[in-house]
């Protein structure tokens, strides 16, 4: 019993800190947390060892056994189909060789009854106490701020958020029923409701419904067989009851499509943007049918399938049988199907082997086994390690039989042993060779931009190379090592660099612009355009390149090519620009435009133009929009014309749909107009500089939106968060606030 208390607050502690820091994406990009976990592991690693030989346990065979081997077999056969992404794809390997080897530690402290179920339950009830509490206070800070905000608690994305959540509220409301006190059966109660309160306020679809499927199986398979039955109700006061009940039922499950409902409306959450994943995944496992592109590699060839930037990367397919066929072909997608029939056949199995009070905790892991799988149909957060362990709990509670059988054959007895020991061994080298090389290039890349420098960009790509030299297959520190060559001005070597990491990274459109531009300064005009013509064909959607091209094309006399391309560029989101009015040719392009009463509105106020702009309000999109911006321009256009507006009243409205960095600077433009309307020339130009301020390009900031999420989730490495050179033209997205700001 001691042993268990000792095990529990042991288990409950590292719960914390994984959930919170250790197994976040946050955990994998800061060096020094990785240390730390690596130390966690291998103490963990250590002691299973060590108390294994010395308490004499024996080892067992394991239901997921062959399916485990099968699955290195497959990955290895991808890898070897696809070398030219191994390094990818042992970023890949290495948390695959690490949940392997969980599974068995966990499985040989449950078969060996040295770990009770009920005490992994607890830690994981108690542990996950943080993150409930971090996620309510998110929302709290949000909603004081007038916003109903998805929260992500310390897991960060608000979908990983959910899929930990599922998993908890399945446990929670699985040991409500194991115990006897009242008390704690209460408290349970309102933890559980507390969680499922925030699994809703997180928005995740996926996560919504496979919480709902997993609590409906765990409460089921608690029920006895004769329930209906003996709550019939017999009394007016049981069927009212019944009555309320069933009410407050049919409310919460109102309450749940209304919710999954309204995540359509959110931004970047509509139903089409997934359905086009999934299209996607599926053109690229027509690709490779039998091997796949080999497993980590989604995100690189997804790159092909949509115009990124201005849509956003993903490093999987938002579905895990989709991710398995794109990733490792028809081959993983037999193992998928095999993994899951062993899994299901073993749950049935020992739910028929078991008692009553085994079948309870039988419930948990079986429930939460279905919850996660059904959440994994609808997305993948299982990216994040934090959520790969949180499912693979459940199945281990679900599939390893209580009374399991040990290996007999003597090449098991011996390989078993000295297998997990190399895979130990591996594993742990492995991280520490990667985090140690990983920590000096995270060191390295950000002494140019911290205050008193004391490295130039040219000095600092100088020493990446040894960095390089020491992977030279992860290509992302080639990149880094491209870009600050580039900004340092050493175009030869930032060529150099640019084309080794697009020899291994075709699909990255924004190193080809940064190329291009690296050869129009040298005067390779050939090249340059080439490049270019490259970025366009990977991100057709991308404005700002489809102009640079033009751009390109209009210098060299090429007429036919420049106009195809500023057509490419021209749309009602970019007429605003006014690069369109450096060149008569570009002014006889925007011709084309048909008129366009927003663009005119915004023409005529950032010109001080005369205009009847009430029509042109009347008439524009921007009427139509519950936006800051749309406030603060009926509030320059009230001001231009005379008519009656309550500014303070206008400003307050406007900062309440405050969502981004553009906003505020509307707020700040606004109040800059309202000081030059009451003659207030010096608050004017502090407000207008203040307002430029807010939307100008610095070089640690991120200036393509989500552009950082490929070197964070695809190689798993810290970036410059600035892609492009900064004399790439890639203007802010709100053309109209640049265009009013910059005339």
């Amino acid at each position: 019993m001691r042993s268990q208390t000792l095990l529990r607050a042991i288990l409950t502690l590292l719960v914390v800190y994984f959930s919170t820091f250790g197994m976040t994406f946050n955990g994998i990009l800061i060096p020094e947390l990785r240390w730390v976990t690596l130390a966690i592991v291998l103490v963990g690693l250590s002691a299973w060892f060590i108390t294994h030989y010395r308490a004499k346990w024996i080892w067992h065979r394991s239901p997921l056994d062959m399916a485990l081997i099968l699955w290195m077999v497959i990955i290895g056969v991808s890898i070897l189909a696809n070398i030219d992404t191994w390094r990818r794809s042992a970023n890949g390997i290495w948390f695959v060789v690490g949940y392997v080897l969980l599974w068995y530690m966990l499985s040989d402290w449950l078969m060996n009854n040295r770990l009770q179920r009920t005490t992994l339950i607890d830690s994981v009830i108690m542990g996950g106490m943080a993150i409930v509490f971090f996620g309510y206070l998110q929302f709290l800070t949000a909603l004081g701020r007038g916003e109903i905000a998805r929260v992500g608690s310390l897991v960060g994305n608000p979908n990983s958020l959910g899929a930990f959540l599922l998993m908890l509220l399945t446990f929670i409301v699985g040991r409500i029923f194991t115990l006897k006190n009242r008390t704690g059966r209460r408290l349970l109660i309102g933890y559980a409701l507390a969680t499922a309160i925030l699994l809703g306020i997180t928005f995740s679809r996926g996560a919504l419904a496979g919480g709902a499927i997993s609590t409906i199986i765990v409460i089921a398979l608690n029920l006895p067989r004769d329930f209906w039955g003996k709550i019939k109700p017999q009394t007016a006061r049981s069927r009212l009851i019944w009555g309320l009940g069933g009410f407050a039922t049919l409310l919460i499950g109102i309450g749940v499509v209304f919710i999954m409902v309204r995540s359509f409306s959110l931004a970047g959450r509509s139903a089409d943007l997934r359905i086009d994943i999934y299209a996607n995944a599926l053109t690229i496992f027509a690709d490779s049918p039998i091997t796949g592109h080999g497993l980590f590699t989604f995100g690189r060839e997804f790159a092909t399938q949509q115009s990124q930037p201005p849509q956003q990367p993903h490093s999987h397919a938002h579905n895990g049988v989709l991710l398995v066929m794109a990733e490792l072909g028809i081959l993983g997608l037999a193992i998928l199907s095999m993994t899951v029939i062993t899994v299901l056949m073993m749950m049935r199995h020992n739910w028929r082997e078991a008692d009553i009070a085994q079948r309870r905790l039988l419930a948990i892991g079986i429930a939460g086994s279905i919850g996660f799988g059904v959440h994994h149909l609808l997305d993948f957060p299982a990216m994040m390690p934090l959520i790969a362990i949180s499912g693979l709990i459940p199945i281990a509670l679900a599939v390893i039989p209580y009374q399991p059988k040990p290996l007999q054959a003597c090449f098991r007895v011996i390989g078993h042993p000295v297998a997990m020991f190399i895979g130990s061994i591996v594993f742990i080298g492995w991280g520490g060779w990667v985090t140690s090389v990983y920590g000096n290039y995270t060191a390295l890349v950000a002494r140019p931009f911290v205050q008193n420098a004391d490295m130039t960009y040219t000095q600092v790509a100088d020493a990446l190379q040894s960095i390089i030299n020491a992977d030279p297959a992860m290509a992302w520190y080639i990149n880094q090592q491209a870009y600050l060559y580039a900004l340092g001005g050493d175009d030869a070597s930032a060529i150099q660099a640019y084309q080794s990491f697009l020899a291994s990274e075709p699909t990255h459109s924004i190193s080809w612009v940064n190329l291009a531009r690296v050869y129009w300064r040298m005067g390779d005009v050939e090249n340059a355009i080439d490049a270019q013509r490259q970025a366009v064909s990977l991100a057709p959607k991308s404005f700002p390149f489809a102009f640079t091209l033009g751009e390109y094309l209009e210098a060299t006399g090429d007429t036919d090519g420049a106009y195809q391309a500023y057509l490419r560029a021209l749309h009602e989101s970019t007429a605003s620009w006014h690069e369109w009015d450096e060149t008569p040719f570009r002014q006889a392009v925007l011709a084309t435009l048909e008129n366009s009463d927003s663009h005119q509105l915004i023409t005529a106020l950032a010109d001080d133009q005369p205009a009847s702009l009430i029509a042109l309000w009347e008439n524009s999109l921007y009427r139509t929009e519950n936006s800051t911006r749309a406030k603060i321009l009926w509030l320059m256009v009230a001001l231009r014309e005379g008519e009656v507006v309550d500014t303070a009243q206008q400003i307050h409205e406007a900062k309440s749909q405050i969502r981004s960095v553009y906003d505020e600077a509307w707020v700040l433009l606004g109040q800059a107009w309202i000081a030059r309307h009451e003659g207030d020339v010096a608050r004017y130009n502090d407000l207008s500089e203040q307002a430029q301020n807010k939307i100008a390009r610095k070089i640690n900031q991120e200036d393509v939106s989500f552009a950082t999420n490929i070197p964070y989730f695809q190689f798993l490495v810290a970036s410059i968060p600035r892609q492009l050179l900064p004399d790439v033209f890639y203007p802010i997205p709100d053309a109209p606030l640049r265009r009013l700001l910059e005339d």
